[in-house]
């Protein structure tokens, strides 16, 4: 059995859509001295990620400040699996005026956690990264004479 392990470059195109394609991942953004990673539920919306969110750590760090998003899929079976990465800044939309913010806010998100989650947080999309790298394995055939 032969084993090939390759690994490309996502297009920005692939990246935006495998984002699309998940409603869980992963916000990064520093919280007094030390970076922090929590999971959340989220929704593409044109050039942003939106979460919504409770009165706290995500709602006091992540507006007006540099963050990361990622989302990952792996296959654990053929040790397979991609990852986007979006690098922005975040903004508080809660009570931002638009049709846009608007229609995102009626939309709605539906979040794992429990409670209300009244704010919504935004993540613009400043720069946007993928990696896959794809195991595969096959058979060789050796010819006998």
């Amino acid at each position: 059995m032969t084993v090939t392990t390759t690994f490309e470059v996502l297009t920005e195109a692939e990246c935006r859509r495998l984002l699309a394609e998940q409603e869980v991942g992963r916000v990064a953004f520093v919280d007094g001295e030390f970076p922090v990673v929590l999971p959340v539920n989220f929704v593409i919306d044109g050039d942003e990620i939106a979460i919504r969110t409770d009165l706290g750590s995500k709602l006091d760090r992540i507006p007006l400040h540099r963050v990361a998003f990622e989302v990952d899929g792996v296959e654990q079976w053929n040790h397979s699996g991609w990852s986007v990465l979006v690098q922005g800044f975040g903004q508080d939309v809660t009570d931002a005026v638009g049709l846009r913010y608007e229609d995102l806010r009626r939309r709605g998100l539906s979040t794992w956690p429990p409670g209300e989650k009244e704010h919504w947080v935004t993540i613009q999309i400043h720069r946007i990264s993928g990696r896959r790298i794809v195991t595969r394995m096959g058979t060789s055939r050796e010819v006998i004479d």
